[in-house]
């Protein structure tokens, strides 16, 4: 199975642009008026912080998902759709062959949806852990992506 999430990534980085250009006009509006604000100032510093938590959250990256899983190797990438501009290390992708696949878990936060994979490590018994920001991905895909692990979790065992 193969997919990935590029026309909604594409989508939000127009909604994000369009959001943050608001967000500085606001914050800037909110300097350049200061003696409006002097019987406000929680409301004033209220509003600048939830400027720059929206920011935080708009720039923690990950946006862009990628899955393939045909052939032996199973790919998974992970991306920023502000990559090119601010952060080019958010970068992840990790390929392994299907064996290695020991389990997954898909952790669902307030805000974010992370998967969780672990796979078997070659020069020891331990497992590795991987991690991926699936939050931009649509319940199908969710879905379609949990069936895949699923599918090759479940021939692994049936090898044992």
């Amino acid at each position: 199975m193969k997919f990935n999430n590029k026309k909604r990534a594409l989508a939000h980085k127009s909604i994000y642009q369009t959001i943050i250009f608001i967000l500085v006009a606001i914050f800037l509006f909110i300097i350049s008026t200061e003696f409006l604000f002097k019987d406000y100032e929680m409301a004033k510093y209220g509003l600048i912080v939830f400027i720059v938590l929206l920011l935080i959250y708009i720039f923690r990256g990950h946006e862009y998902f990628e899955y393939d899983s045909t052939g032996m190797v199973v790919s998974i990438k992970n991306d920023s759709i502000f990559k090119e501009e601010f952060r080019p290390e958010l970068l992840v992708a990790v390929e392994f062959p299907k064996e290695k696949l020991d389990h997954y878990k898909i952790q669902n936060y307030f805000i974010n949806k992370r998967l969780n994979i672990y796979l078997k490590s070659s020069h020891h018994s331990t497992l590795v852990k991987n991690s991926f920001n699936i939050t931009h991905l649509s319940p199908r895909r969710i879905h379609a992506l949990k069936q895949s692990l699923h599918k090759i979790i479940s021939e692994n065992h049936a090898k044992v």
